[in-house]
């Protein structure tokens, strides 16, 4: 079994996340493009806003995290 580059779950394809990480990192793909277009935000920048909210989830923060530090 290869493991999650974030927990010790099973890792569900390349990206090299397991389910929950893997769905986090797609909602935070998805809403990014959101967030470009309506306020020109950068990827850097996004992830930066995505890690600072109370509000993100632990999932999320955690992919937002390893992406912000790749």
């Amino acid at each position: 079994m290869v493991s999650c580059s974030l927990c010790r779950r099973e890792r569900r394809n390349e990206t090299g996340f397991c389910g929950y990480h893997l769905s986090a990192y797609e909602n935070l793909r998805g809403v990014f493009d959101e967030w470009e277009k309506a306020v020109g935000v950068t990827w850097e920048g996004y992830l930066k806003v995505v890690i600072d909210r109370e509000e993100t989830g632990l999932w999320a923060r955690e992919v937002a995290l390893y992406l912000f530090q790749s």
